[in-house]
């Protein structure tokens, strides 16, 4: 028999959006599904487009007390045995809850299925596509941009037995959560298929407002992820490498923000890797030369400086 699964949607101030949103619910080809909005108290009309949709959808309505809150909440008035969260300024393809039940059919130990989202830049009209590379769950996980709250479908069981979302974690909340699962030996499914569509519209965000905010609790995850596997002996040379990147990524990020802790999540790479290089879109040609040449304070430095010039050309 095909399980429930509770589509649900936490909405504060997305008018613009949130019929698009629901709309991509009820165009689920998944059938067997409810559709469930609580409105985080919205102050721009979004709940007069809430109640437009009549009775195909399930609402509340109450004060503003964040997104976190209004996910719980949410969960405690799904009728599902599977959670699909859908923010309200992104939407699902319409296949998205069909192909991820079908991942789990055959498999009942699995406690969340993930498709990397499709990236839509709004103010341009752009559209990125990250992919899982492989199947390797913590790579993928530590290469951090493939997981997000509308891409996953959760098991409500394992949800709620690592304690549901985090009301006090203000950003990464779904790799706070992903996290616990993992730490609690939860299986995870990943698929190739893109599945869903995640908007980049809000200029204002705490991750835009503070990146080093945001870095910080990124590097914080890492930490802890990496001194679990250290613990249980299960820490490999892959995941080694990809923490090495993702620091080393986040130190170029931040560099221009808080050079002390670039500097400290370089000095991080090095008390394991004394010879570390960097690679990627992060470090081209040239900077992975003066790299090894000066170190990256100096090449950040260069950086800086041709950057600047650059700049001043153009003008």
């Amino acid at each position: 028999m095909s399980p429930l699964v509770s589509i649900l949607i936490p909405c504060h101030n997305a008018r613009q959006w949130i019929s698009q949103c629901i709309q991509s619910a009820i165009d689920q080809t998944y059938l067997k599904k409810e559709i469930v909005v609580v409105d985080d108290g919205s102050t721009d009309g979004s709940q007069d487009v809430i109640r437009s949709f009549g009775n195909r959808v399930r609402s509340e309505f109450g004060p503003n007390r964040g997104s976190n809150f209004a996910r719980n909440r949410l969960v405690e008035l799904s009728r599902g045995n599977w959670l699909s969260f859908l923010d309200a300024d992104d939407y699902l393809l319409p296949e998205k809850i069909e192909r991820q039940i079908e991942a789990v059919e055959n498999n009942k130990d699995i406690a969340v299925v993930s498709s990397p989202p499709i990236e839509f830049i709004e103010k341009t009209g752009e559209t990125y596509q990250q992919t899982f590379q492989d199947d390797d769950l913590l790579a993928n996980y530590i290469g951090w941009g493939r997981f997000s709250t509308t891409a996953c479908l959760w098991k409500k069981e394992a949800l709620i037995e690592v304690g549901g979302w985090n009301q006090n974690q203000p950003v990464c909340q779904e790799h706070e959560l992903i996290l616990r699962l993992i730490l609690a030996g939860k299986e995870f499914k990943l698929l190739k298929e893109p599945l869903s569509v995640y908007r980049k519209a809000n200029d204002g965000s705490i991750s835009r407002r503070s990146p080093i905010r945001t870095l910080t609790h990124q590097m914080a995850l890492l930490n802890k992820l990496e001194s679990f596997l250290v613990a249980s002996g299960t820490l490999q040379n892959n995941h080694r490498r990809a923490l090495e990147q993702t620091r080393f990524q986040a130190a170029r990020t931040s560099y221009a923000h808080d050079r002390e802790f670039a500097d400290g999540l370089v000095q991080q790479i090095y008390q394991t890797n004394n010879a570390f290089h960097p690679h990627g879109n992060a470090a081209p040609f040239a900077y992975r030369v003066f790299f090894k040449l000066f170190g990256f304070r100096r090449t950040e430095s260069i950086a800086e400086t041709v950057r600047a010039v650059r700049s001043f050309r153009r003008q």
